[in-house]
């Protein structure tokens, strides 16, 4: 009984969160977009379908190198380390959810600090502002991102080895990578999606495309910071180029730090969820 009511407490916090955050930043963009424009609400970057087709092709195949990696076994072996301290018995990604919720966010908080501070170490050595550094610095804070998820998908219990969680993994990092104002709908969009689908589902029948039009804004934000990376690294100190350093590793924390945030309530509601009937 007690844990039942820690979980219906938690559930009514992932609620008003939802409120107080994803709706919020909704709500703010279109009152701007009032004020401005109205047919803002509606604007989006006049994207290719064929550069967004590109798009969900890339990450797809970052997705499958990511999780098909070594230290792929060696990370569950890991997390499962962690959780045998609550519970002995656990021996796959599935025996995770019997864990109460709050050994769940203390198993994911100590994963996701090594995750911020590997996106910080990240951004200060794209800080440096050279050529080969500037060009990967997206697909690696990519890698990161996926990273992240896949760990907390695995900590919740969701094995992302399955064809309907790998595609629930990159629409929910679409999601939270999206600008704040688009996340909102995105958010909804995507627990409609998967309630129609129960765990032991082995494929995914619902839509194929992942990234939109919607995306690119995260997408030139990203391209602008390492603009201004590149153009500050003239201004040094001492031959280091502090200022570069400073915007790379803050701006990749707030980004991993709003991914891990997004993606962590998304999977602790799903599983509330589940647990309290709802699904």
């Amino acid at each position: 009984m007690e844990q039942f009511k820690r979980e219906q407490s938690r559930l009514n916090e992932i609620l008003q969160w939802e409120q107080d955050y994803l709706q919020f930043h909704h709500e703010q963009f279109l009152k701007r977009a009032d004020k401005v424009a109205p047919a803002l609400k509606e604007w989006k970057l006049p994207i290719d379908q064929k550069v967004v087709n590109q798009l969900d092709s890339i990450f797809i195949q970052l997705q499958s190198f990511i999780q098909n990696n070594k230290n792929d076994q060696e990370l569950k072996e890991k997390v499962f380390r962690y959780a045998r301290l609550f519970n002995p018995q656990i021996e796959n990604v599935e025996d995770m959810k019997t864990l109460s919720i709050d050994q769940l966010h203390y198993l994911s908080e100590q994963f996701m600090a090594k995750q911020r501070l590997l996106a910080v170490g990240q951004g200060s050595v794209t800080g440096l502002g050279g050529f080969l550094l500037l060009a990967i610095d997206l697909p690696v804070l990519a890698s990161i991102h996926l990273r992240t998820i896949q760990q907390l998908a695995m900590v919740y219990g969701y094995d992302t080895k399955k064809p309907l969680e790998q595609v629930i993994a990159l629409k929910l990092y679409y999601l939270a990578t999206l600008p704040k104002a688009n996340q909102y709908e995105a958010w909804d969009d995507l627990f409609d999606e998967i309630s129609y689908y129960e765990q032991e589902h082995i494929f995914y029948e619902g839509e194929d495309q992942v990234f939109d039009s919607a995306w690119f804004g995260q997408l030139v934000k990203q391209i602008g910071k390492n603009m201004l990376i590149s153009v500050l690294r003239r201004k040094s100190i001492q031959g280091v180029p502090l200022l570069g350093i400073a915007i790379g590793a803050g701006m990749n924390y707030q980004l991993t730090k709003q991914v891990t945030n997004v993606v962590e309530h998304f999977y602790q509601k799903r599983l509330l969820l589940e647990r309290l009937g709802e699904v």
